[in-house]
């Protein structure tokens, strides 16, 4: 199948997909053949392409973070500020996807790739920490936290400099990643 053509038909599944969610359907209660059929492909067709629902929001997602991190570590100056200041703006980029991602529920999925995520920009950073887990975890849940609340919960009622600041200031500048 020709890039494309792919790309269209995923398209076509997640526009499907973020119809439903936009129409106030409940994630868990929709199957493949919904998707596939709101898509105007066939069942077969959908497991070309993904595994499941999950895979519709958590593929992008993964891709998004992993492009992310491609084009912080090309950075010469990389921190806390400058990463949290883009992975915000980033996603407010990617609202919709966002979106998705609380609608179905995939909060653990989402905070163990920014959990890779932080691991690897530990790695990148050449910071050995015995408990390096533990700060990747707790970052992770602070940093999906921090997403929800101001672009979901509260979107346009925080300054982006101040949300940002506020949380930078909580997770110590995200110190424990770099140094």
């Amino acid at each position: 199948m020709s890039d494309k053509r792919t790309n269209q038909t995923q398209q076509l599944i997640y526009e499907a997909l973020l119809t439903y969610m936009q129409n106030g359907a409940s994630f868990q209660g929709l199957t493949v053949t919904d998707i596939a059929e709101a898509a105007h492909i066939s069942r077969q067709t959908f497991y070309n392409h993904y595994a499941n629902l999950e895979s519709i929001i958590l593929i992008p997602v993964q891709g998004y973070v992993d492009n992310f991190f491609e084009q912080f570590a090309k950075a010469p100056d990389f921190n806390g500020e400058r990463l949290v200041t883009t992975l915000y703006q980033g996603w407010l980029g990617h609202m919709d996807l966002f979106r998705l991602l609380i609608w179905a529920k995939l909060d653990n999925e989402f905070m163990t790739i920014l959990r890779d995520f932080n691991i690897r920009i530990m790695q990148l950073s050449h910071t050995s920490k015995i408990n390096a887990p533990l700060i990747s975890s707790t970052l992770a849940g602070a940093t999906f936290s921090f997403l929800k609340f101001t672009l979901i919960d509260e979107y346009k009622k925080w300054p982006e400099k101040e949300a940002i600041s506020t949380f930078l200031t909580i997770t110590n500048y995200g110190r424990d990643l770099f140094n």
